[in-house]
C-alpha cells in the first residue's frame, strides 16, 4: 500500500488525485483495523448478521457466486421493471427512500447507549439525503 501511495502524485487531474488519497487512507485504516481486532472480532450490525448470517456457514467461493447470482437477477428484474412503464420507475425508487430511513437506526442506537454504533459517522449525512429524497419523489409521484 505505501508503494501504491508514492505514486498517487502522479495523477494529473487534482480532483481524482484527492479522491484517490482520501479512499486509499480509508482502505489502510480498515486494513488495519482488521489486522488489530482480526476479522472474526469486527463489530458487525445486527442487521446485516441476519441479512448475511447464511453466507457465513458457506466457503468465499460459494458466497460469492451465490451473492453475484442473487444481485444478477435482482439487477434484471429491476431493470425489466423500470422499462416497462413510468409508474414502476416511481414505484421502484421507494425501495432507496426506505433505506435512508432504516439508516436511521445508526443514529438512534448511537444515542441510546450514548456511545459509538458501528455505521454512525456515514449515517450522518442520511437524513438529509433522505428528506430532500422523499420531497423530491412525493412531487414527481403526485
Amino acid at each position: 500500500m505505501a508503494r501504491f501511495q508514492k505514486e498517487i502524485h502522479r495523477i494529473k487531474d487534482p480532483e481524482l488525485r484527492e479522491l484517490t488519497e482520501a479512499l486509499t487512507k480509508y482502505a489502510c485504516a480498515f486494513y488495519k483495523l482488521v489486522n488489530k481486532r482480526g476479522i472474526n472480532n469486527y463489530n458487525i450490525d445486527p442487521s446485516s448478521k441476519f441479512v448475511f448470517g447464511y453466507f457465513e456457514k458457506m466457503s468465499v467461493l460459494q458466497a460469492t457466486f451465490l451473492l453475484f447470482q442473487i444481485m444478477i437477477w435482482i439487477l434484471l428484474i429491476i431493470s425489466y421493471l423500470l422499462i416497462t412503464n413510468e409508474k414502476w420507475q416511481l414505484r421502484l425508487m421507494i425501495i432507496p427512500g426506505l433505506i435512508y430511513i432504516f439508516e436511521l437506526h445508526h443514529i438512534i442506537k448511537s444515542l441510546i447507549i450514548w456511545n459509538y454504533y458501528p455505521g454512525l459517522i456515514t449515517a450522518l449525512i442520511f437524513p438529509i439525503i433522505g428528506f430532500l429524497f422523499w420531497k423530491e419523489l412525493i412531487k414527481n409521484f403526485d
